[in-house]
C-alpha cells in the first residue's frame, strides 16, 4: 500500500485536479483521522476530495459522518464550506498542495506525517501544530526546483544520490536507468513531461506502488492501467477502505462472538454448580427421609432437654450419642451423622 507521494507523482496528480477549479466545497467530514471534502460543480458534477495524511485523492468514495462532529472539523466547516476553488497549485520543490479559496487557502502537506493547514494572512488552524507548521510560512515562498547551471550537462551520474532528496528514491533510480552518462538532467526533466499512463503496480495481486506512467524500475511486475493517475490512486484507496470496513465488521463480529462465548461459558459453569447443588440437596433430602424416625427422635429429645438443661449440659450428655456429633449453641446448630439404611 502506498504511504506517500513523490514530487513527480504530485505533479501529475495536481495537473489532473485542475478540472475541479470552479467547484465549491459543499460539505466536510472528519472520521478516524480521514478528511472528506465534498466538491460540487455547477451542472451537477460531484466528487469527494479525500485526505488521509499524507495521501490525498479525488473520487466517488464518500466518508460516512460520525455521530458527533470533531471540533477541528467544525472549525473547517465554519471557514470553508461554501467556498469556491479558485486555484490548485503544487508549490515548486515541495510536496505541498495549495487550494486557493478566496478569503482562505487550504494547504495539504503530503509527506512524513502530513498536515492540513488553513491560511489567511497567517495560519488560522492546522491538523498538527507542532513540527512542520512552524516553518510553513517560509516554505510558502515558491522555490526553484532545479538551480540553473551554466552547463546543464554538468549534472552527472555522481549527483544521482542528490536526486533522491528532490524526487524520491524510486524516481531517482528511474532517471539513472533512463539516462546516459552525460544526459542525467534531460532524463530528470523527462519524468515530468512523460505521457500519462497511470499504473497500479502489483506483485501477486498485492499493491506495490501507484505510478503516473510505467517505470523501468517496475518492469518485472504486473501493471494495472488506469485512465488517470487520480483514478488509479482512488481505486486503490477505495479497495483499502472496503478492506478496512470488512476487517472492522469481522473484528466486531469476532469480539461479539467472544463475548457471547464468555457469557455461555460462565452460564454453563453456573449451571453445573446449580446441578451439583441440586444433586447434593436431593441426596441430603433422601438421607433424611430414610432416617426420618431417628431424626425426629433426636429433635424431640433436644427440645425437651432445652427446657431443663443449658447447652453445656446438653453437650456433655450427648458426647456418647451415636447420631449427634456436635452441638453449636452459638448458632443453634446440631451436626447429625446419618447413613443409608
Amino acid at each position: 500500500m502506498k504511504r506517500e507521494f513523490s514530487y513527480v507523482e504530485l505533479t501529475y496528480l495536481v495537473q489532473e485536479w485542475q478540472d475541479w477549479i470552479g467547484a465549491r466545497i459543499s460539505h466536510i467530514v472528519l472520521a478516524q483521522g480521514q478528511f472528506c471534502f465534498e466538491l460540487y460543480k455547477t451542472g451537477g458534477s460531484r466528487a469527494f476530495l479525500n485526505v488521509l495524511l499524507p495521501l490525498a485523492w479525488i473520487g466517488d468514495f464518500k466518508l460516512s459522518a460520525p455521530s458527533s462532529v470533531p471540533p477541528f472539523c467544525g472549525q473547517l466547516r465554519k471557514l470553508l464550506e461554501g467556498a469556491k476553488i479558485q486555484g490548485i497549485t503544487l508549490l515548486k520543490g515541495e510536496r505541498i498542495v495549495r487550494f486557493d479559496l478566496g478569503e482562505y487557502s487550504l494547504l495539504f502537506q503530503l509527506y512524513g506525517k502530513g498536515n492540513l493547514v488553513v491560511l489567511k494572512d497567517n495560519i488560522v488552524c492546522a491538523a498538527r501544530y507542532r513540527g512542520s507548521v512552524s516553518g510553513l510560512q517560509v516554505v510558502l515562498r515558491e522555490k526553484l526546483f532545479i538551480k540553473e547551471k551554466n552547463d546543464p550537462s554538468a549534472l552527472k551520474r555522481s549527483d544521482a544520490d542528490a536526486l533522491q532528496g528532490m524526487i524520491g528514491k524510486v524516481y531517482a533510480k528511474e532517471v539513472v536507468l533512463r539516462a546516459d552518462s552525460s544526459r542525467l538532467l534531460q532524463a530528470l526533466k523527462a519524468v515530468f513531461e512523460q505521457e500519462s499512463r497511470p499504473c497500479v503496480v502489483l506483485d501477486k495481486g498485492v499493491v506495490v506502488d501507484i505510478t503516473p506512467f510505467a517505470l523501468m524500475h517496475y518492469q518485472k511486475y504486473e501493471c494495472e492501467v488506469h485512465k488517470s493517475y487520480n483514478e488509479a490512486v482512488s481505486s486503490v484507496m477505495k479497495r483499502r477502505a472496503e478492506f478496512v470496513a470488512r476487517e472492522g465488521i469481522s473484528k466486531s463480529f469476532d469480539a461479539k462472538l467472544e463475548r457471547l462465548r464468555s457469557i455461555i461459558a460462565a452460564q454453563e459453569s453456573h449451571l453445573e454448580k446449580q446441578k451439583n447443588e441440586v444433586k447434593k440437596n436431593q441426596e441430603t433430602g433422601e438421607l433424611i427421609y430414610e432416617n426420618y424416625t431417628a431424626v425426629k427422635d433426636v429433635l424431640d429429645v433436644l427440645n425437651q432437654a432445652r427446657k431443663k438443661f443449658s447447652w453445656e449440659e446438653i453437650r456433655a450428655k450427648l458426647k456418647a450419642h451415636k447420631l449427634i456429633k456436635d452441638v453449636d449453641e452459638k448458632n443453634g446448630r446440631i451436626s447429625v451423622e446419618l447413613s443409608h439404611q
